[in-house]
């Protein structure tokens, strides 16, 4: 199993744990801002960057979803999945639209000065790559 299919597996056990104990009040927006956090504690030393990507998540598909009570649906936690694998610089992107693209290029433009060299160079041809910047 790799690092991005068990960060899917615990998107998964935290919204069924979730959903289990809130017994009918189950609060998806809230579930959803833990399971963006969890992108932080994923990921150490990009400073503000997997914050920033995980708000940009709860921005474009989370506070966005016709239906709230069913987040994260199976495609919107992949989405998040694959942000994991781009600032670890591994695994499948593939779910990531031109559109997701452009707004990490700039969420990677907008940290880039508190970002390690080494990451914001691996950061950046994936971006380049993805013809994002």
């Amino acid at each position: 199993m790799t690092y991005t299919e068990k960060f899917l597996s615990d998107i998964a056990r935290a919204a069924k744990r979730d959903r289990a104990e809130s017994v009918g009040r189950y609060d998806a927006k809230k579930t959803c801002e833990k399971i963006a956090r969890s992108l932080e504690n994923a990921i150490r030393g990009l400073g503000d960057l997997p914050r920033a990507a995980g708000n940009y998540w709860l921005a474009e598909y989370i506070d966005s979803s016709p239906d709230i009570e069913n987040e994260p649906t199976r495609e919107h936690a992949e989405k998040l999945a694959a942000i994991l694998s781009f600032l670890r610089g591994e695994g499948d992107t593939s779910s990531l639209s031109p559109l997701d693209w452009k707004n990490l290029a700039s969420l990677v433009q907008d940290e880039a000065e508190t970002l390690p060299i080494e990451s914001l160079s691996s950061l950046m041809a994936s971006l380049v790559e993805q013809k994002a910047v």
